[in-house]
């Protein structure tokens, strides 16, 4: 029998790139995209290349807390 552990990654709310919150939910920046192409109508435009901390907020409401499980 297997022991998952879950790590916790410390994650601090903050304006964030697609390509920073794509390597926390370990994923590709496309396959990110797609998965908040739902919530584009509820975060609207980014300032620059950055999402607000607003729109950070609705994206974890949407996805969840970014975490990983390893398996021992």
């Amino acid at each position: 029998m297997k022991n998952n552990s879950v790590t916790v990654i410390t994650f601090c709310v903050k304006p964030y790139t697609i390509q920073e919150l794509s390597k926390m939910y370990n994923m590709c920046s496309r396959t990110f995209r797609r998965n908040i192409a739902g919530i584009q109508s509820q975060l609207g435009k980014r300032r620059g290349h950055f999402y607000s901390i607003k729109q950070i907020e609705i994206i974890i409401a949407h996805m969840g807390r970014p975490y990983e499980i390893v398996e021992q």
